[in-house]
């Protein structure tokens, strides 16, 4: 038998955790990730479509738009010299939703 020493790192790395969601099968589980990381594997269905359910702060109370599909999550682009807001999940446009 061999034995492997561990040792502590001089500056551990910070890690951050919280609820995430899968946006492609709404999984939801506890998530814990090094600060950066914004992308994680679904342990339900093993796509790497999960985020952080909040992660910008988001809490109990606050006003928040949700995709009728349920995600929180979108994406804003500009293509053909005009603005877009869509949903990660299913795609569906709300520009008109959020900017009239």
């Amino acid at each position: 038998m061999s034995v492997v020493p561990f040792q502590r790192p001089e500056k551990p790395e910070p890690h951050m955790s919280g609820q995430a969601v899968c946006i492609g099968c709404r999984h939801e589980w506890v998530q814990a990730a090094p600060i950066g990381t914004w992308q994680y594997e679904c342990p339900n269905c093993g796509a790497m479509k999960g985020l952080f359910k909040h992660p910008v702060g988001a809490i109990e109370g606050d006003l928040a738009f949700v995709c009728n599909c349920g995600c929180e999550a979108l994406t804003a682009y500009q293509r053909y010299g005009k603005f877009w807001l869509r949903c990660m999940a299913c795609g569906v446009d709300h520009t008109e939703s959020i900017f009239g």
